[in-house]
Order: structure tokens, then C-alpha cells, then sequence
């Protein structure tokens, strides 16, 4: 959110219901929060020995022609009203509303949030999995189209 940037990796076993995220790129574009987040898996016996190696590719903010209503709110009862048109970049092509409850480092515990902006397609299909350190808890993830500009 805003600056705060959190980095991090994780080896671990898959449940093998969030297969479906391996190979994958997510990304959730907002006015005042941005989430992006890769998965690769392997499905062997201690595959996952060699090291993580973390990088984090340079955010591409090219607008690709899509935009979105966007807002951040951090109480979910309060719904946040669409304040600006985000520009969708890279790969997002649809619009996605969340609301619910998450916790993130640094946080002193679970905050509520409501935000709108750009997401990419494989977001909406596969939905949020809880990342190592981030969870998402009740939420609603809502997707549609993006306008085409």
C-alpha cells in the first residue's frame, strides 16, 4: 500500500487445490495499492531444494488500452465510490472490486479493505490464494471487463 513494499518467498508443499495458480502472474492495479505475485511449482519428490530466487521484474506502467474504476477504502463497510480511472497495464484486462478482511506484515492485525482497479484475467479465474505472509480472510472478489479505450 502506498510505498510499502513487502517481499517475499516461500518453499512448502502445495495443497493441490491451488494447483491451478502454478505458472502463473497476478496482478491487482490501484489507486494506492498495487499486488503483484508469480507461482511456479514442481511436482517431484523435494523439487523444491534449490534456492528461491527472488526477483521482482520493473513494473511495467505502459497503459495497454484498458481502464478500470478505482478506489481504496480501508473499511469494507464503507465501500469506496469510484474516485479515477485507472490505467491497466501489462496483462490486466478486467476489472476487479475486493472486499473483505486481510492481514499483512507490518500490520498490527486484520484490517478491512475495499479496493477497485485492474486485475488480470487469471486473478478473477483462479481467485485470491493466500500468499505466505499475506492472508485474505471473508472477502468478495468481483471481476468484469475492462473498458477498451
Amino acid at each position: 500500500v502506498g510505498t510499502h513494499v513487502i517481499l517475499t518467498a516461500f518453499k512448502d508443499c502445495l495443497d493441490p487445490s491451488q494447483k491451478a495458480a502454478c505458472g502463473r502472474e497476478f496482478s491487482f492495479n490501484a489507486p494506492a495499492a498495487n499486488l503483484w505475485t508469480s507461482r511456479e511449482c514442481c511436482d517431484s519428490d523435494f523439487c523444491n531444494r534449490r534456492d528461491v530466487k527472488v526477483s521482482v521484474p520493473p513494473t511495467d506502467n505502459t497503459p495497454n488500452g484498458y481502464i478500470c474504476e478505482g478506489c481504496n477504502s480501508e473499511q469494507f463497510a464503507k465501500p469506496c465510490k469510484a474516485t479515477v480511472d485507472v490505467k491497466c497495464t501489462a496483462n490486466q484486462n478486467a476489472c476487479g472490486t475486493f472486499y473483505g478482511t486481510s492481514w499483512r506484515p507490518g500490520e498490527a492485525g486484520v484490517e478491512e479493505y475495499t479496493v477497485k482497479g485492474c486485475v488480470t484475467r487469471d486473478f478473477c479465474k483462479v481467485g485470491i490464494f493466500n500468499f505466505q505472509a499475506t492472508q485474505a480472510y471473508d472477502y468478495v472478489l468481483k471481476c468484469s471487463p475492462a473498458l477498451k479505450v
